[in-house]
């Protein structure tokens, strides 16, 4: 029920800083450049890219730890 409410409660900060930022801006990529995207696309794709940025991370480190018991458990 707690996971629940803290998700409802993120999707309604997410939804009002939506409605608040809905200014245009142009992104520039190297050579090319996206005009016209909304501010809180840029806000809430940069946060969902970080995630998934610390879950590959984490999952590396997982790995590795795994490794290194299951190698001590051969010793």
């Amino acid at each position: 029920m707690a996971t629940l409410i803290v998700t409802v409660l993120v999707g309604l900060v997410i939804a009002f800083f939506a409605t608040q930022n809905t200014g245009a801006i142009t992104l520039h990529f190297f050579n090319y450049t996206i005009p016209g995207v909304p501010t809180y696309m840029v806000v809430v794709g940069a946060l969902l890219f970080g995630l998934l940025i610390s879950w590959i991370i984490s999952l590396i480190n997982d790995i590795a730890a795994g490794l290194t018991i299951r190698g001590q458990d051969n010793k």
